[in-house]
């Protein structure tokens, strides 16, 4: 069980990075040239802006469910495993939501 939950989390953890990185490079490259239609306030670039937030705040969220179960699983082994999990996709959220 706690080999699955260690997998699963630094599965979890390069998918943040890779979803917020994506989501950066989209806003600095694509959104821009992505038209809004005549008196609308947002487009369909703003809508793929959003589903990039959604998903990087979901897998933050599995992120912290799967930290506190590998560190209530593994009372004596290493709990720094999963606080320096929770901090680097903590770390992965704000460094995106403050890019954008």
């Amino acid at each position: 069980m706690k080999s699955f939950i260690r997998k699963a989390l630094t599965y979890n953890l390069f998918l943040i990075y890779i979803f917020a990185l994506g989501g950066v490079l989209y806003k600095f490259t694509l959104y821009h040239d992505l038209p809004v239609a005549a008196g609308e306030a947002y487009g369909i670039g703003d809508i793929i802006d959003l589903m990039f937030a959604l998903v990087v705040v979901v897998l933050w969220l599995t992120s912290i469910v799967f930290s506190l179960t590998h560190c209530l699983f593994s009372f004596k082994s290493n709990k720094w495993l999963s606080l320096k999990m929770f901090l680097l996709s903590t770390s992965a959220l704000l460094g995106y939501l403050y890019i954008n």
